[in-house]
């Protein structure tokens, strides 16, 4: 008992000496004001007007030393391109304002100040070839309305799918939009064909309807959703994975809104998903969010076999990325 506890005391106090020799660890004197970034670019178009700045004190050996943060002060050249969260501390937050080029300051004491280059700038983002853009919208859209959609921004798809024997190509142009509520959907599709899907629930896919799928980039982590008029209950949706969800439009509905309507040459579909749908949700769509999606349009000939025309999509498992941005 009595080697226990001389064990146990040796222990102690050589604990207490190791954190001793932590606690008055020599550092030199301040030498240097050390800022990362070191310098600072905001582009407007990208909706991320902030970007976060720290500074440390160091001392000749590079070693970062204690101070009062409240003696590290910040100043900004021109408030009009760009602001500060604060005047002191440790970590400021620098916001863009206005396409422009100024100086954000960082000083301590008698050391010699820091000034970091701060750029605002408002330029389109370029994306690599075969990446979709979802931009997102400045006020919620309705369906039955005109959309802001873009045939630069589309996808498109036309042939003669197997199985159709009429003379005219068919086709169809997809949009993606967003808000912080919704995911907008848009699709134009070019048919000869009448709209018709006399299906209902599970195999709505069997005739005139959208097929539209997402997932993680890498992952199996995916969600599909059907969207069909159908004759049996008006406006259907199906949300597909782990096991089917069946919606029916309306007021029992509280994640999607639809409408499906004729054209000149075919027909228009509109569809609104709510970021609260459960099958949406685990997505956490934001600015910046790359997804790969595909979408597939089922058509439908007019005869007895009622024979499933498959416009793109699935069919080839062709996916491409879809990225979130602010425009």
């Amino acid at each position: 008992m009595r080697k226990n506890y001389l064990l146990l005391v040796t222990a102690l106090i050589l604990a207490v000496g190791l954190n001793g020799c932590f606690l008055f660890k020599n550092v030199g004197a301040p030498s240097a004001i050390v800022v990362r970034p070191d310098s600072v670019e905001i582009n407007l178009y990208s909706g991320i007007f902030t970007v976060e700045v720290t500074a440390t004190v160091q001392d000749e050996k590079g070693n970062d030393i204690e101070v009062d943060e409240e003696e590290i002060e910040w100043a900004i050249a021109d408030s009009e391109v760009a602001s500060l969260s604060e005047t002191k501390g440790r970590k400021v937050t620098v916001e863009g304002k206005e396409v422009g080029e100024t100086a954000l300051t960082v000083s301590f004491g008698d050391l010699d100040p820091v000034v970091v280059e701060v750029k605002v700038i408002d330029e389109e983002i370029v994306l690599p070839e075969g990446v979709y853009k979802a931009p997102k919208v400045s006020e919620p859209l309705a369906v039955g309305e005109e959309w802001p959609v873009d045939l630069a921004n589309a996808w498109s798809w036309s042939g003669k799918p197997e199985g159709y024997e009429g003379e005219d190509e068919l086709g169809f142009n997809v949009w993606v939009f967003w808000d912080d509520d919704n995911v907008y959907i848009q699709w134009d599709v070019v048919t000869p064909l009448p709209l018709e899907n006399k299906k209902t629930e599970r195999y709505i896919f069997e005739e005139d309807s959208l097929e539209w799928e997402i997932n993680v980039l890498g992952t199996s982590d995916k969600q599909k959703w059907m969207f069909a008029l159908t004759e049996e209950k008006g406006y259907e949706v199906l949300v597909r994975y782990p096991d089917r969800v069946y919606y029916v439009v309306g007021d029992q509905d509280p994640y999607h809104q639809l409408e499906i309507a004729e054209t000149d040459n075919g027909y228009r579909g509109q569809a609104i998903i709510s970021m609260e749908d459960p099958g949406m949700a685990p997505f956490n769509i934001g600015i910046g969010t790359k997804l790969e999606y595909s979408v597939q349009v089922n058509d439908c000939t007019d005869d007895e076999s009622r024979t499933r025309l498959i416009l793109g999509g699935f069919v080839d498992n062709e996916y491409r990325q879809l990225w979130f941005m602010y425009r």
